[in-house]
C-alpha cells in the first residue's frame, strides 16, 4: 500500500508541475517574423517587424528576411527604426535568397540599410534596451548614418548581445557608398546615463558565440567621418560602468 502524500510534497509536486508547463508555453510563443519588402513602413518592413517582436515582451524571436529577388535590396530608412525592447535574433543570412556567411570579404550579404542620413535616431539604427538582452544581429551593410546616430546602440545593463558577420560603412558587396553615404556617428556604442554605475555584460562582436568559425565572422567596420559628434568605431560612452 502507498503511502499517502503529505501536503508539502504534494505542493512540491504541483508546484514543479506548473512551471515545468508554463515554459512550455512560454517558449511556443517565440516566433519568427520575415521581411519581404524595401518599404520604410507598413506590412512586410524591417519597421514592422521590429514592432511585432517588440510586442512578445521577453521570448526570443527572430527576424528574418525573404525579399523576392537576387538582390542586394535596398531599405532606406526615412525615420528612426523602433527601439528593440525584446530579445530578438535579426539575421540577413537564414533565409534570404543568395544570402550566406563566409570569411570577412568571401560573404554574400544582399540586404542593406541606407540610414538615410537623419540625425534624430534614438542614438542607433539599431538601438538594443536592456530588455533585449539576448539578441545578435548578423548579415546586414548599414551605411549613411547622420551625426549622433549609431549603426548599433546598446543601453546600460544589457547582456548576451552578439553582433557579426556585418559591413558598417559599405555596401552588401563590399564596396564604398557613394561620396556623402558614410558613416558620420560612431559604429556601436556602448552606452550609459553618467549617473548610475551598470554592468555591460557579455557583448561579443566578431562571434555568433558558438566557437565554431569565428575567424569568419568578424564584422568591417570603416568608413566614417571623425566629427566632434562621432565617427568612432566601438565607443564605450559614459563615465560610471563595469564591463
Amino acid at each position: 500500500m502507498k503511502k499517502p502524500i503529505t501536503s508539502l510534497k504534494l505542493f512540491i509536486r504541483t508546484a514543479y508541475l506548473t512551471i515545468f508547463a508554463g515554459a512550455l508555453i512560454y517558449s511556443a510563443n517565440a516566433a519568427t517574423f520575415t521581411v519581404t519588402n524595401t518599404s520604410n513602413a507598413g506590412a512586410g518592413s524591417l519597421r514592422q517587424a521590429i514592432i511585432s517582436a517588440n510586442a512578445t515582451l521577453a521570448v526570443t524571436d527572430s527576424i528574418h528576411f525573404n525579399i523576392p529577388g537576387a538582390g542586394p535590396h535596398t531599405i532606406t530608412l526615412l525615420s528612426a527604426l523602433p527601439q528593440i525592447t525584446s530579445p530578438v535574433h535579426i539575421s540577413g543570412y537564414v533565409a534570404q535568397t543568395g544570402a550566406s556567411p563566409g570569411t570577412i570579404f568571401g560573404r554574400s550579404i544582399r540586404i542593406q540599410i541606407n540610414a538615410g542620413n537623419f540625425t534624430d535616431g534614438n542614438n542607433g539604427i539599431f538601438h538594443y534596451q536592456a530588455g533585449a538582452s539576448g539578441s545578435s544581429l548578423s548579415g546586414i551593410a548599414i551605411y549613411n548614418t547622420g551625426s549622433l546616430v549609431a549603426a548599433v546602440a546598446l543601453d546600460q545593463s544589457i547582456s548576451d548581445i552578439h553582433i557579426w558577420g556585418n559591413y558598417f560603412g559599405l555596401l552588401a558587396n563590399g564596396t564604398l557608398p557613394a561620396a556623402g553615404g558614410e558613416m558620420k556617428g560612431d559604429i556601436i556604442v556602448l552606452e550609459h546615463d553618467d549617473v548610475t554605475t551598470t554592468t555591460i555584460s557579455n557583448i561579443s562582436i566578431g562571434t555568433n558565440g558558438d566557437g565554431v568559425n569565428d575567424a569568419n565572422e568578424g564584422n568591417v567596420i570603416g568608413n566614417s567621418t571623425t566629427n566632434l559628434n562621432g565617427g568612432e568605431g566601438i565607443n564605450l560612452w559614459g563615465g560610471l560602468s563595469t564591463v
